[in-house]
């Protein structure tokens, strides 16, 4: 999607998958395009309604199911913000980073993934978290990206 020289058809196909009124579409629809990820396993299940804005910075497993409102956040606006509103003599870098989901993993609804983390393979992450660190496999995590059971 990104990167094809053409800001209304991305803007256009966002507002298109926004308006999907069921899960099963933006799945079928996730995955007749998974071209637009890093990667994208098998038997994926997709339930938010937007697209990630940078999905070509994120690897996704197999078995992996997303509720609600899940964010990916690849990367940060203050930088920018700085650089613009002059702060400072010095330049400020944008931080991006890559998300990479392993197999079998649950991603509860209202979480949001941030730049460079890794979610290892068979990982639960409860509803409201904010993923700001590495979560090993086998865990169940919640809240802060604390973990709840190992």
């Amino acid at each position: 999607m990104r990167g094809n020289g053409n800001g209304f058809r991305t803007l256009a196909e966002k507002a298109y998958f926004f308006l999907l009124p069921t899960s099963g579409q933006r799945t079928r629809y996730v995955q007749k395009h998974k071209k637009m990820f890093r990667s994208l396993g098998k038997n994926v299940f997709w339930q938010p309604r937007a697209l990630p804005s940078d999905p070509e910075l994120i690897s996704i497993g197999n078995n992996v199911r997303l509720a609600s409102n899940v964010s990916f956040i690849n990367h940060d606006a203050i930088g920018a913000m700085f650089n613009v509103a002059g702060y400072s003599q010095k330049k400020f870098d944008s931080y991006i980073g890559c998300i990479e989901v392993g197999d079998n993993v649950l991603i509860g609804s209202g979480t949001r993934i941030m730049p460079n983390v890794r979610i290892g393979s068979d990982v639960v992450i409860a509803a409201g978290s904010i993923v700001t660190k590495d979560i090993p496999n086998g865990q169940v995590w919640g809240g802060g990206a604390s973990p709840l059971y190992r």
